[in-house]
């Protein structure tokens, strides 16, 4: 090799190694213009959303509880409650003055990207990613979760009446678009029901585990000690974006 072939090549070799550290000495959010938005905000947020009843108020498919996402297992005929937010623990909480408390405590991460694939200029995907630990759960008969026949754990007023509450641990997984990068991060709620236009969620999964009692309406008598595995999963399929969910509510008693 010639000389100055030599010295062209430990120039490019010194270039590359200074573009490399370079690279790794900007952080990973901003090579991938990725921006971690606020946990505690996303959590403030959620049960916030007025479904207006037409007469001033406020519709409450979870009553006395805010509303939150539930989870249904159309196959098995249930649904599930996990209280991903935390609102049960604070209702709980606040109900009966601090007496009750679950322990619900919840982790994780809020990031927004640049989502130009969502088809309209200057639109950001969210993904939020939780771990909760000590969330009520329970699950009933059809999709009533305010007052239906609970099969596994207590509903809210029941557990306000002196019955044991259920609890397990979960996570969630859940991508939305939204209109502007940095603005306020909503209810899930409002995106799903009252969407602002170009909004949507594009994905949920679920996984949640808990150890209760199966109550009758599961065909067991009231206490037998069990166990429930809920899996969700949902999101946009289709050419004109059909939101397509799948769940899987898995009861059964403990031997």
């Amino acid at each position: 090799m010639q000389p100055m072939q030599r010295l062209a090549l430990r120039r490019a070799v010194v270039a590359g190694l200074l573009a490399v550290m370079l690279l790794l000495a900007v952080p990973l959010t901003a090579r991938s213009n990725t921006v971690e938005r606020s946990l505690d905000e996303f959590l403030a947020a959620q049960g916030t959303f007025c479904i207006t009843d037409g007469e001033g108020g406020c519709l409450q498919f979870f009553a006395p509880l805010p509303n939150m996402l539930g989870f249904p297992d159309e196959a098995r005929n249930r649904c599930a409650m996990v209280d991903y937010a935390g609102l049960a623990h604070r209702y709980l909480r606040g109900a009966t003055g601090g007496e009750l408390d679950l322990g619900t405590e919840i982790s994780g991460s809020v990031q927004e990207r640049p989502a130009p694939d969502a088809g309209a200029p200057g639109t950001v995907e969210i993904t939020v990613r939780l771990k909760i630990r000590d969330a009520l759960i329970y699950s009933v008969t059809g999709c009533d979760l305010s007052a239906g026949p609970a099969e596994f754990g207590s509903l809210v007023p029941e557990i306000l009446a002196g019955a044991e509450p259920t609890v397990g641990n979960a996570e969630l997984v859940v991508k939305f678009i939204t209109t502007a990068p940095g603005r306020p991060l909503p209810d899930l709620i409002e995106i799903l029901v009252q969407p602002e236009f170009g909004q949507t969620i594009r994905s949920v999964r679920l996984d949640a585990r808990a150890d209760g009692d199966l109550r009758s309406p599961f065909g067991v008598p009231d206490g037998t000690s069990g166990k429930a595995s809920i899996r969700y999963t949902g999101g946009l399929d289709g050419p004109v974006g059909e939101f397509v969910e799948h769940g899987d509510i898995l009861l059964s008693p403990k031997p």
